[in-house]
């Protein structure tokens, strides 16, 4: 999976040298304490480079970083995993854009990620738009880490199913608004192959809410914006019974 991402984004780069779209992306996450099961807050990090190719293909590299629960911003700096993405916008329509993906995430708990998703996005107007994303999700963990130690994951890997509805609006001058709402439909574990039962009844459903706001009136290029979201979260017992909330700012750089 590895290779064929790295050819994909090789071939992608020479096919085409006129760049359509390309963005550089840091971003600042901030998660409150939330009940006895949560009691410290935690700041996360991202830094991402987005592109997009006039042929309608396009690649994205992202880094993401953390600080240990209950430490201060960029106290104790830390690695949370990388990931790689490739895809293709094809516009079939005047209004209607069909964009397959494909996206592989490591991080430092020994865990590969690979994702296919698939977006439909249809453009109402010149300032409003919707999508709808399937995404299918295969995680699979190392048996054993970079120094030979046993990881405890043996032979066992999971996988999910989930569906995105997405909105965005830009009547507003320089500001563009959206909001996207993320459903999980089933988590699952494979034991050697064989599919048993649901991991944790409490990750499906509604996985995500998030809401967004992006201000682009800045001749330099540069984009700040800010984002609110809610995801299904333990609070004071053992079951996803609460939503906690998290807080993201950033600054995009397009160019």
């Amino acid at each position: 999976m590895k290779k064929v991402l790295t050819s994909a984004i090789l071939m992608a780069l020479a096919s085409s040298t006129v760049v359509y779209a390309a963005d550089f992306d840091i971003r600042e996450e901030y998660n409150p304490s939330h009940g006895e099961k949560n009691p410290d807050y935690q700041h996360k990090y991202r830094i991402a480079f987005n592109n997009r190719l006039s042929n309608g293909i396009g690649f994205g590299v992202e880094a993401k970083y953390l600080s240990p629960t209950g430490q201060s911003f960029l106290q104790d700096f830390q690695t949370a995993g990388t990931q790689a993405n490739i895809s293709y916008a094809w516009k079939f329509a005047d209004d209607f854009t069909l964009t397959p993906q494909l996206k592989i995430e490591t991080n430092d708990t020994y865990k590969l990620s690979q994702q296919a998703n698939l977006t439909l996005a249809y453009k109402f107007s010149r300032d409003f738009s919707a999508s709808v994303r399937y995404r299918y999700n295969y995680d699979t963990w190392a048996e054993e880490d970079t120094k030979g130690n046993d990881t405890g994951a043996k032979n066992y890997s999971e996988h999910y199913n989930q569906f995105s509805v997405a909105a965005s609006y830009k009547g507003i001058e320089d500001l563009a608004l959206s909001t996207a709402v993320d459903y999980r439909i089933k988590r699952s574990r494979l034991d050697n192959g064989v599919e048993k039962n649901t991991v944790d009844e409490d990750n499906k459903g509604i996985n995500e809410i998030n809401f967004k706001a992006e201000y682009s009136g800045f001749d330099s290029g540069l984009s700040p914006y800010a984002e609110y979201g809610l995801y299904p979260s333990s609070k004071d017992t053992s079951v996803k019974d609460s939503w906690r909330p998290y807080y993201r700012v950033g600054l995009k750089y397009k160019f």
